[in-house]
């Protein structure tokens, strides 16, 4: 089983029933050797600009990753696509990823693609 690690940033509307974020964003958190990316909103062609820095700061000396993607409504191909930029950046800098707040869409879309992550998730 994933750990889950707490948030380090402010609160932020999570779970099925929040309120969506009303625009794309990606808050990454430094904590010790790791990191923690949090999206909010809809993981789709138009959040990809916005993920490019995150996934660059992922290199030598990063340990672990950890995705939380609760507050993630909808996810598409490019979702996937991030997710498996995700897991080869993580590999390369021999990081641990850890995701949480995988929603019930999410397993479906990435079920029907038949993509496996790499690590257990927790939800």
């Amino acid at each position: 089983m994933t750990a889950l690690l707490p948030s380090a940033g402010a609160p932020r509307a999570h779970g099925e029933g929040a309120a969506p974020c009303t625009s794309f964003h990606c808050t990454v958190d430094h904590i010790g050797d790791g990191l923690v990316l949090t999206p909010c909103g809809d993981l789709d062609v138009a959040a990809l600009p916005h993920l490019a820095g995150p996934l660059c700061r992922i290199g030598p000396g990063t340990r672990w990753v950890h995705l939380d993607l609760s507050a993630v409504g909808f996810m598409d191909s490019s979702g996937l696509s991030f997710l498996s930029r995700l897991q080869s950046r993580c590999a390369r800098a021999r990081a641990r990823l850890e995701v949480a707040g995988l929603r019930t869409q999410h397993r479906q879309f990435l079920d029907r693609a038949r993509f496996t992550l790499l690590v257990p998730a927790s939800s």
